[in-house]
């Protein structure tokens, strides 16, 4: 038995528009993975890459960049947290609840932030759950949503705003 934790790491940017970000990445070959329901984190996969983008300011008094170290795990958050603490590692926030499913927060020993995640399904949206895909505009949920790109090209992102 492995008592290592599973982590996949996914580096975290913050940025001031989550459309537009995204668009640009689909521009460079960067897929949508899934969205947290409110729009505030979206984890694109780009250049044999995870990268995770987060939709609003870094929080300094909590340690944060522009750009952080997020891991998502596949071990329980309880065992990781237990393995860090019996290894001395500073635990910045315990294991906790997020919109996403839950987070542990530790600090490198230089005082980086590294959160590790573990994401619960049925709190996200998989695909493409604010962009929408066609031709003309279509309601997906509670957003209607509008073209980026001219008619009768390839599927399409688009833009979404509440209906």
């Amino acid at each position: 038995m492995n008592d290592k934790p599973q982590l996949t790491l996914q580096p975290m940017v913050h940025v001031r528009d989550m459309a537009a970000t995204l668009a640009m990445l689909e521009v460079l070959g960067g897929v949508l993975i899934q969205e947290s329901r409110d729009g505030d984190w979206a984890p694109v996969s780009i250049g044999g890459a995870e990268i995770g983008l987060l939709a609003h300011p870094a929080n300094p008094d909590q340690g944060e960049g522009d750009v952080e170290l997020s891991f998502e795990s596949r071990t329980p958050l309880e065992q990781v947290e237990e393995l860090a603490r019996s290894a001395g590692v500073v635990v910045a926030q315990p294991t906790a609840d997020e919109g996403f499913g839950r987070q542990l927060q530790l600090h490198t020993p230089d005082g980086l932030l590294l959160k590790i995640n573990e994401i619960e399904s049925d709190l996200i949206t998989q695909g493409q759950p604010s962009l929408c895909w066609g031709r003309d505009a279509v309601l997906i949920g509670s957003r209607r949503c509008h073209s980026l790109h001219p008619a009768g090209q390839r599927p399409f992102l688009s833009r979404c705003r509440s209906a």
